[in-house]
């Protein structure tokens, strides 16, 4: 973990752990089971927000440069932008800027924000595919899908294509 993020962590926690002893009646929990759903949907919620976050960031990058063909060097063209619904274990994701780039001399193309995000085309994280075949081994579809929504808190559309 970031060094940034440790300490962030440890003043969050700090300061619940303070609501804790002074056991304020607005912030009274019933027991481990509430605190417990308290962290998920917390973690949840800051998992989807910084995905956001970093979408956004790289989205912003991409729209202040100016991209040049690697072949000869000449700016490349906007040729469309389109939109993309990406799923995470935190939630679904839209990428609003994924802008495809084009040289008119060298027929080049590319998609300069999906490197910097780390994806290609694919539409579902590497880790929700994983859960969603660790749920599904000894499921039906629909159980897999209902053990993921409660986990998750997000409705997802499993489609097995065989």
């Amino acid at each position: 973990m970031q060094k940034g993020i440790k300490k962030f962590e440890d003043n969050f926690i700090a300061s619940v752990r303070e609501l804790f002893d002074r056991d304020v009646a607005s912030y009274k929990f019933d027991g481990l089971l509430e605190i417990e759903d308290l962290a998920t949907e917390l973690t949840q919620s800051i998992g989807h927000r910084l995905i956001e976050e970093f979408v956004d960031s790289k989205s912003k990058e991409v729209k202040e440069n100016n991209f040049h063909c690697k072949c000869c060097g000449g700016k490349l063209k906007k040729h469309r932008k389109s939109e993309l619904e990406y799923r995470t274990t935190f939630g679904e994701i839209n990428i609003d800027y994924d802008v495809y780039l084009y040289c008119d001399k060298c027929k080049q193309s590319i998609r300069p924000l999906q490197p910097l995000l780390g994806i290609k085309r694919e539409k579902i994280s590497f880790k929700l595919q994983k859960t969603i075949v660790d749920f599904g081994v000894d499921e039906s579809g629909q159980k897999s899908s209902e053990k993921i929504k409660h986990i998750i808190h997000k409705s997802i559309l499993i489609e097995l294509k065989l």
